[in-house]
């Protein structure tokens, strides 16, 4: 006979539904590497003045690991120049910002690299203390808050021969 959600007393719904909350927010199994490692790699990334318009790429990571990570953003020009380099520590549960543009950028405390020029076509580099961050990109325009295009990165698998 098929159990019905709404045929369990509500403390007992109310209870499963804390459970499950709970459950999504307990830390990921995580690997303390013993220096940065690198965890992803984007690569289309912009710091670009275009008239009136600047463009900029922010990168977002949030640590999930239960302890402090360093996190380190290198961006690189279209020929592999190292064009500037953000690192941070991101506390257990917290999310940081690095960024080709000087305007503040979506998440938690965010930084950005002087840059010796424009540049675009570039790479961007994270590499981390801790398996568990987890970070994605965008590329947005300063004078329009609304218009920002997702950058897709790849992630360097931490734990190989595992499932992420």
């Amino acid at each position: 006979m098929k159990a019905s959600l709404a045929k369990l007393p509500r403390m007992a719904r109310l209870a499963g539904m804390a459970a499950l909350g709970a459950s999504l927010v307990v830390p990921a199994q995580a690997t303390t590497f013993p220096s940065l490692t690198t965890i992803y790699v984007g690569v289309g990334i912009h710091d670009l003045v275009n008239g009136s318009h600047t463009f900029g790429t922010a990168v977002v990571c949030a640590n999930q690991s239960g302890a402090a990570a360093t996190v380190r953003w290198r961006f690189f020009d279209l020929v592999g120049s190292l064009k500037g380099e953000v690192t941070q520590t991101v506390p257990a549960g917290d999310t940081r910002t690095a960024a080709t543009s000087h305007r503040p950028f979506f998440y938690g405390e965010s930084q950005a690299p002087p840059f010796a020029s424009d540049f675009s076509n570039g790479k961007v580099v994270v590499a981390s203390t801790q398996s568990a961050v987890f970070c994605t990109a965008v590329i947005g325009r300063s004078d329009a808050e609304d218009i920002v295009s997702p950058l897709h990165m790849v992630r360097f698998h931490p734990h190989p021969g595992t499932v992420e």
